[in-house]
């Protein structure tokens, strides 16, 4: 399992799994991805602490599933993209302005500011590279 590229949810059938507890957003995604599969998963742990699922994934007693910007650094631990039916996992962010107002220089170059520094320094991009493209929401129409 160790060289695989990504995983598929179907892949952890029988695996005991770490995960953030159900107010984090990412359990939310997990546990549809795991409906979409018609799967129970096997629960072993809940926590608020991403690093503390790594932790306990590092002394082998689960799988953990973490957010993609978790930075992982526990010897013998590989970070792999998870999809359902091979698609990617996740969520889009946006940001919304009422198209009447004034948008200022400031706030534009924020966005593209923000997008060139997760692009370089989010400490899950080699992860997320190896991830299926997720679709690209439809932007708002203009009425």
């Amino acid at each position: 399992m160790a060289r695989r590229r990504v995983f598929d949810v179907a892949d952890l059938v029988d695996q005991p799994l770490v995960l953030l507890r159900r107010e984090f957003r990412m359990r939310h995604l997990i546990e549809s991805a795991f409906d979409i599969a018609r799967m129970r998963p096997k629960v072993l742990m809940e926590s608020a602490s991403p690093h503390t699922l790594v932790a306990v994934a590092a002394a082998g007693y689960g799988t953990a599933i973490v957010p993609s910007n978790v930075l992982i650094r526990h010897e013998g631990i590989r970070a792999t993209p998870l999809v359902v039916r091979g698609t990617s996992i996740g969520a889009w962010s946006s940001i919304a302005w009422h198209r009447e107002r004034f948008l200022p220089p400031y706030a534009q170059r924020f966005v593209e500011e923000f997008i060139r520094y997760a692009r370089r320094f989010n400490p899950g991009r080699d992860v997320v590279r190896r991830a299926p493209p997720m679709v690209k929401p439809k932007e708002a129409e203009s009425s």
